[in-house]
């Protein structure tokens, strides 16, 4: 895989979202005032434009967007998940005056913190770098080829063999984040995507953007409720008035 060519429309420092003013270095990822934030890694602070090129758009949120991605020193493409860390988001009205919103910093944080602590799982997403500059984050990771749905649609047979391997990978990787005592919490096939077919290739876990450490995590009932409600245990359906979709309860 080489460097970006120069027919690629490239999204440099100055023009990126044209929110980008100034640079913010990354301290400590610990925040101890807010029990959401999980963060176990102190990432070195850094410019994320000297050391990658955004090539195009993969895909859009309410609070960020997904884009493909070269790291200038070899070439390498991977996936860069940008998030607007002030309240109003990157559709609100007088951006310029918004300032960072504490939880949303400390929950891209705990997503990242939360990413680095898996690690290499053959069945899970993978972080490379975090960023924040000014009033972005920037969490890069391993790009894959496909979601899940595309996967399966572009397996010559679909059958069970198809889905019983689909599933093993599923499993797998949820064994082995909870085996590390963290839950996702937002699990549905949105959630999963493919490097190379879904029979052939590896099915991952992605987007742990909800997940929690529960190891020495004091158990609090029902004191959040999280998740996409028609993926959720049945026996949530007592708590539906509290349920709030994903980007919500961000």
């Amino acid at each position: 895989m080489g460097c970006a060519s120069s027919h690629h429309k490239v999204l440099n420092h100055a023009n990126f979202e044209n929110v980008m003013s100034h640079q913010v270095n990354m301290g400590t990822l610990n925040n101890e005032d807010a029990d959401y934030s999980q963060a176990t890694k102190t990432w070195a602070p850094a410019d994320f434009h000297d050391q990658f090129i955004i090539i195009d758009k993969l895909g859009k949120g309410a609070f960020a967007r997904v884009y493909n991605t070269v790291r200038k020193v070899d070439g390498k493409e991977y996936a860069v998940k940008v998030t607007d860390l002030r309240t109003q988001g990157l559709e609100g009205q007088n951006n310029a005056v918004c300032e960072i919103c504490p939880r949303m910093q400390a929950l891209c944080e705990s997503e990242a913190s939360i990413l680095q602590e898996i690690g290499q799982q053959g069945n899970c997403i993978s972080i490379i770098d975090y960023f924040q500059e000014d009033f972005l984050s920037y969490m890069v990771m391993e790009k894959c080829e496909m979601t899940l749905l595309q996967g399966i649609e572009r397996s010559v047979d679909v059958n069970e063999s198809l889905y019983a391997k689909v599933f093993r990978d599923m499993l797998s990787a949820l064994a082995g984040i909870h085996a590390l005592n963290i839950v996702h919490l937002d699990v549905k096939p949105d959630n999963f995507l493919c490097e190379g077919s879904a029979r052939t290739g590896v099915v991952k876990l992605c987007d742990f953007g909800l997940a929690k450490m529960t190891k020495n995590r004091p158990r609090k009932h029902n004191a959040d409720i999280h998740g996409t409600a028609p993926f959720m245990a049945p026996r949530s359906e007592e708590h539906t008035s509290e349920l709030q979709s994903p980007l919500q309860s961000r």
